[in-house]
Parts: C-alpha cells; structure tokens; sequence
C-alpha cells in the first residue's frame, strides 16, 4: 500500500502540482522530511505510529519511501494548490487535506499497514494533521516562526506522550 500511495501521488503531482517550479516548495520538502527524520531519531525505541512493511523490508525502509518521496510530494502537490489570498477557500483547503489524509490513515489501519503505539490513538490525527498542514503553509511563508512552534510543538508531543530519550 505504502508503495501504491507514492505512485499515486507521483501521478497526482504530475498532472496537478507545479512540478516545475519545485524549487519554490523545495525548503519546505526539506522541512517535512526533517520532522519526519527528528521523529524517527527522537522516538526510535518508543514509535507512536509504525509502517508496517508491504513490498519493502521493515519500517525503516517503508519510512524512508515517505521522507524521501511521499511527504515531499504531498508537500509540492498541497502547496502548488494552496488557495491565494482568500481565508475561506484556505480553511476549505486544508480541511479538504485533512479529511483525505484520515480516510488514507483510515484505510492504513484497517489493513493493517499501520500500528499506532504508546498511548496514540487516532481520534488525535484530527489535532495532527491540521497542524501539520498549517505549519506547512507557516514554513513556507515564514520558516523561522515555523521552526519555533516545531521545537515547541515536539516538547510538547515528546512530555505529552512521555517518550523516553536516551
């Protein structure tokens, strides 16, 4: 499945993001797979949600798919779109991203391509993913507020969930 969501989303990138002006977004590529790396590293004995593996090895390599392809294209493709000056139709938008992102998470779960772990449960994807989509669009346009609220947004996840750091 994990391999099937990154074909689908290199099509959808092809035919409605602006692939060729990649360069714009490529920071916050960047910034989407630095998250995702800090929490792999931060949480590498205690995971709160892991890939299981379908065509690849475990979820090391299933999570390199998505730092590396998946979230930079989810990054291009939702940028790309991002509604301009008009609050309403962004508000829309990103509830839009949010409501896909739950039905794929949906799917993960009942298949069982995905665990959450450690006191994670999936009502909280309905606070997660609007924050991620909204500190997207905050690093895109302001990138060091962006790091700010992550470090703090990660202190908070990380005392939340009592994560242990060695």
């Amino acid at each position: 499945m994990h391999v099937l969501l990154a074909a689908a989303l290199f099509a959808a990138v092809l035919l409605k993001a602006d692939w060729r002006n990649w360069q714009e977004y490529h920071t916050t590529m960047l910034y989407i797979g630095l998250c995702n790396l800090l929490y792999n590293l931060l949480c590498q004995d205690y995971l709160l949600w892991k890939y299981k593996a379908d065509f690849l090895l475990n979820h090391r390599l299933t999570d390199i798919l998505y730092t590396a392809i998946i979230l930079p294209f989810i990054v291009l493709l939702y940028l790309s779109n991002y509604p301009k000056n008009d609050k309403k139709k962004a508000g829309f938008y990103i509830m839009k991203w949010v409501i896909a992102s739950i039905l794929i998470e949906s799917i993960y779960l009942i298949s069982h391509n995905l665990e959450l772990k450690h006191g994670y449960k999936f009502w909280m994807e309905f606070f997660f993913y609007p924050c991620m989509y909204i500190m997207l669009k905050i690093h895109h346009s302001r990138p060091l507020p962006a790091y700010a609220l992550s470090v703090a947004i990660i202190l908070f996840m990380l005392r939340y969930f009592d994560v242990p750091l060695k």
